[in-house]
């Protein structure tokens, strides 16, 4: 997207310090496709949230099945190691006890290995130490010692909230650009 508005951007100043009006209406046409682009995509955001938490969750899942597994590491296990360290949660819907044996069996290869563990970005504590998550799926989370929240819905609050933010941002964005448009036409009718 930056290259894209780079380019846009160059076209408008090679259109504007040559007086080029080929070049300038393509600069105009650009930034035209860009506020529609950014329109839809800011609609996008306002309509379909409830489809986000769909998808969200799909992927999780999906993410939480391999987590792990040594030959999917940089698909599964950091995402999901990241995710849980930064949004303070543990597991998909269940907290810590996702990752035990009497869960729904979504973190398949973790508890063929370690059925009584969580993993340590589970840990509470800005310094994990290795194994703090080990027989952490069988015990109280309350304790304070991991995370008790799952990562779903903790995953939904940080893009529902960040979604509203990127929303209005992008509605600001075209305001201004519209503006812009305009304030080219009508220097452009004189």
């Amino acid at each position: 997207m930056g290259l894209v508005v780079t380019v846009v951007g160059f076209i408008g100043y090679i259109g504007a310090t040559n007086e080029s009006t080929s070049l300038l209406i393509a600069f105009f046409i650009s930034v035209l496709m860009l506020v529609l682009l950014q329109t839809g995509l800011a609609i996008t955001i306002f309509v379909f949230q409830e489809e986000l938490e769909e998808q969200i969750t799909d992927s999780a899942r999906d993410k939480f099945r391999l987590y792990g597994n040594p030959n999917e590491s940089s698909i599964a296990t950091e995402p999901i190691d990241f995710v849980q360290k930064e949004l303070k949660c543990c597991g998909l819907s269940n907290g810590p006890f996702d990752w035990s044996d009497e869960s729904d069996r979504f973190a398949n290869y973790w508890i063929r290995t370690r059925s009584e563990d969580v993993p340590d970005s589970c840990c509470v504590g800005l310094e994990l130490s290795r194994n703090c998550g080990k027989g952490m799926a069988v015990r109280d989370p309350d304790k304070g010692a991991v995370y008790s929240k799952g990562c779903q819905t903790a995953l939904i609050e940080f893009f529902k909230g960040n979604l509203n933010v990127m929303g209005a941002l992008t509605i600001v964005l075209v305001g201004v650009q519209l503006a812009g448009l305009c304030l080219y036409i009508m220097i452009t009718d004189h």
